[in-house]
């Protein structure tokens, strides 16, 4: 593979990541206690931290069950920004 394919895998391998982060931050700011939170924050902020947070949760699914895309690192993605999400939500 050449620099540009390994970008793009790469790239593929952290989109469901920075996908479900945008959602993230896109919905808190129609919850209504997520407005003093986005004002804190602001989207930028709630996106990039729950996409890195997400990242590492791909990198380790890979790492634990040696393929990419299992249910299982998925299920922990989705559980992991969902309980940031409401550490956002509650204690902002």
């Amino acid at each position: 593979m050449d620099l540009l394919d390994q970008l793009l895998h790469l790239l593929h391998f952290l989109a469901p990541a920075w996908a479900m982060a945008l959602l993230w931050a896109v919905w808190a700011r129609f919850w209504p206690q997520g407005l003093r939170t986005w004002a804190r924050l602001g989207a930028l902020g709630l996106g990039v931290l729950q996409g890195i947070l997400g990242s590492l949760v791909l990198v380790a699914g890979l790492w634990w069950t040696g393929v990419d895309g299992k249910m299982q690192t998925y299920l922990g993605l989705i559980t992991l920004q969902a309980l940031c999400q409401w550490g956002f939500l509650r204690w902002a």
